[in-house]
């Protein structure tokens, strides 16, 4: 996926804004903070399924003192020019890819991956266990499309059995649930376990492990029917994974590596996915990296750039000053201030 024009309007605080890259592999965003530089990749974030790079509500895009916010973008997958619209008003999202409304933004996926890398993924592997789980799940549906499917139905099962737990339903209503759930839980765990094995193949300065997977979760489940319904959630199950991992060649466990070494390792995680997206399906995902040099020395800065330019994707960066991106090439360099975009090349 190789974006050739992006335009935003009324998006944060973009008014509006006609980005033209064709030809690009490397787009970098510099400006102070605040200018709008992290608002286009949120935006870009938005040609895949789901809600972006934060989470955030798609309300929360809309420009202050506006009802509505718009993309447009021109780009080329596979040596074939799309267009994909989109907009965002009163509570309503609108896709269009060549002037045809999607049924629902999963068919995004189709279209190609878009991966990212955000400065709250700084600590992934040093805060709580739960953003490192979304962000493998993330990996894993860029792979196995029906993942997402199979997690948000297996949280509906256990949703549902805790709240028959809570009511002290009969127990054959909670077997039911647990059923369903289990019988989801393999197919999850399958595809967890296939995107490792996957990963490890291309895997380059770091590798990864999960936690223990295959349990029988149905004598669990209802062996701690009381303790679940005592406390209020389900203790055992794919939604308690755990990953963990190791720098490499250090042999660093991540919870222990350095700022810098941390942010290493993550940006080997991204690069390894994009590289095993690229070989799988044939289509080099869009990367986008906000504030790609923070804890980044300069030596590992240039390996990163080095390596960028043999992943045969585009890459959206940003930085605070121009001398960051020095050592790019085939680079559009961009100055934004006050949501204000001017070009230059590299």
């Amino acid at each position: 996926m190789h974006i050739n024009q992006f335009k935003l309007t009324n998006f944060r605080n973009i008014s509006q804004v006609d980005i033209s890259v064709e030809g690009a592999d490397i787009v970098a965003l510099y400006g102070e903070n605040g200018a709008g530089k992290t608002s286009v990749l949120e935006a870009l974030a938005l040609l895949s399924p789901g809600r972006g790079m934060h989470r955030s509500s798609l309300e929360s895009h809309i420009k202050k003192g506006e009802n509505t916010w718009a993309t447009h973008t021109n780009l080329t997958l596979q040596n074939e020019h799309r267009t994909l619209g989109q907009s965002y008003t009163k509570g309503k999202r609108s896709v269009k890819v060549d002037d045809e409304a999607l049924k629902s933004q999963s068919e995004l996926s189709e279209l190609g991956n878009v991966l990212w890398l955000t400065p709250k993924m700084d600590r992934l592997f040093m805060d709580g266990t739960a953003p490192r789980r979304e962000f493998l799940d993330r990996l894993v549906f860029s792979i196995h499309p029906n993942h997402a499917k199979l997690m948000a139905t297996y949280k509906h099962h256990m949703k549902s059995r805790l709240k028959l737990l809570k009511e002290r339903a009969d127990s054959d209503w909670i077997t039911l649930e647990e059923q369903q759930a289990a019988a989801l839980a393999e197919k999850i765990e399958a595809n967890r376990a296939d995107y490792l094995a996957l990963f490890n193949n291309h895997k380059e300065g770091i590798s990864l492990k999960f936690s223990n997977t295959g349990e029988d979760y149905l004598e669990t489940w209802k062996a701690e029917r009381n303790k679940d319904a005592r406390f209020g959630k389900t203790h055992t199950g794919p939604h308690r994974l755990h990953v963990s991992g190791v720098l490499e060649p250090e042999g660093i466990k991540l919870e222990q590596t350095s700022t810098g070494q941390h942010k290493r390792a993550v940006l080997n995680i991204l690069l390894t996915n994009a590289r095993l997206i690229a070989a799988q399906s044939g289509k080099p995902p869009l990367l986008l990296m906000d504030e790609i040099a923070a804890h980044l020395d300069l030596k590992t800065r240039q390996h990163f750039f080095h390596t960028f330019t043999k992943l045969g994707s585009q890459i959206w960066l940003t930085g605070t000053e121009k001398d960051l991106f020095d050592g790019l090439q085939n680079c559009q360099i961009i100055h934004v201030q006050n949501g204000t975009f001017s070009h230059s090349t590299l």
